[in-house]
Order: structure tokens, then sequence, then C-alpha cells
């Protein structure tokens, strides 16, 4: 029973570490978070204006996420230490895995809350133009997948 649990922890720490790894480095071949946000707004034909604003927006948000990812990469260092304590406190183990969490949800709202943000700035004209850009993107990407779903309705 001894070897078994102690197994099992071992077997949960290797999968966890390989998951923290993978979260760290952003997993297989990332895109910078709002690059691709910042290579709609190129395809659009922006005034003068809008590219100021625009840009402001997306420098604010690539602070705040610079921020948020210390913290997230701080949160899965201590998570780490945790599970390497001898035997790992299941408490405080669940506690930081949770703040973690709390932080992946704040990078994904400060994601959405930039989105609104820029979308707001263009005209009705431009926001048709980027949900074409964005349907045509989708649609590729499903067509590189094999063995991809058919998108609904289809």
């Amino acid at each position: 029973m001894q070897r078994s649990y102690a197994a099992m922890w071992v077997g949960a720490v290797v999968v966890l570490a390989g998951s923290l790894v993978f979260a760290e480095t952003g997993g297989p071949a990332r895109r910078p978070p709002g690059a691709q946000l910042q290579r709609e707004m190129e395809k659009l034909d922006l005034t003068a204006d809008q590219r100021t604003k625009v840009d402001a927006i997306l420098q604010a948000a690539k602070k705040q996420r610079g921020e948020l990812q210390e913290q997230l990469n701080q949160g899965l260092k201590d998570l780490r230490a945790l599970l390497r304590q001898e035997p790992p406190n299941e408490q405080a183990v669940l506690a930081q895995a949770e703040k973690i969490g709390g932080l992946r949800t704040e990078q994904h709202k400060l994601a959405l809350r930039t989105r609104f943000k820029v979308e707001a700035e263009l005209t009705p004209e431009q926001r048709e133009q980027l949900k074409a850009q964005r349907h045509a993107a989708h649609k590729n990407a499903r067509k590189a997948k094999p063995g991809a779903a058919p998108a609904p309705g289809k």
C-alpha cells in the first residue's frame, strides 16, 4: 500500500511537471500573445487616428500580459516547490493550483478586453472585414488539421 501511494505521487508529479513545462513554454510553437490581433489590424485600412488608438491599446495590453505572465511563472515555480516536498501538502498544492487557474483566467479576460477595446475603434465596415478575415482563417485552420471535424452547419 505504501509503495502504491508513493508511486501514485511520483506519477502525478511527473505528469504535472511535464504539463508545467509545456505551459511555461507556451506549448508547441505558439505566436506571442497579441500577435494575431496586431496582424489582423494590419490587414485593415485604419486611419492614422485609429492606428494610434489601436497601437496604444495593444501596448497597454502587452504590458499587462507581461505582468500577468511574471506572476504565472512565479506561481508555477511555487507549485513545483510544493510538489517536491515530501510528502506534498495536498491542501497547499490545490490552493496554488487555484491561484494559477485564476491567473490564467485573468490572461484570457485581458485578451477579451483588448479585443473589445480594439474593435470599438473600428467602423462597422472594418468590423465586417475583420469578421470575414477571422472566418477565413478559422476555415483554413480546420482544413489544415487532418481528421478535423467539419465546421458546425456543414
